[in-house]
């Protein structure tokens, strides 16, 4: 496990005794993968599991340079005119985006 007791593709990398790259394509179903035989995968996605793997999504996020959050600032959250525009927000954004955080103007001043 990494410094932070949280498994990591290098871990699994080193129980498999693998490469790092080729478990991060094996676990992300890249398009090389397609070239690593059926056996190396099972064993790479058994050891994921049996270790408790689970992506991180901030790392995702800052390499694919999306985060599916979006901010909405408003004058004040109490604001007649501004709460239904932060429910809609979080209706329809629904499924599209991880997370809408909301702030207020008022707040900051």
């Amino acid at each position: 496990m990494g410094r932070t007791g949280v498994v990591t593709i290098r871990d699994v990398a080193r129980e498999c005794g693998y490469s790092a790259s080729t478990v991060s394509i094996v676990l992300n179903g890249a398009p090389l993968s397609r070239y690593i035989p059926a056996d190396t995968k099972g064993r790479i996605e058994t050891a994921a599991k049996r270790m408790g793997y689970r992506p991180n999504p901030l790392a995702r996020s800052l390499r694919s340079q999306r985060s599916n959050i979006i901010g909405v600032m408003v004058i004040d959250i109490t604001d007649p005119f501004c709460t239904p525009i932060r429910t809609t927000n979080r209706t329809d954004l629904n499924g599209t985006w991880k997370c809408c955080w909301t702030g207020a103007w008022k707040d900051w001043w």
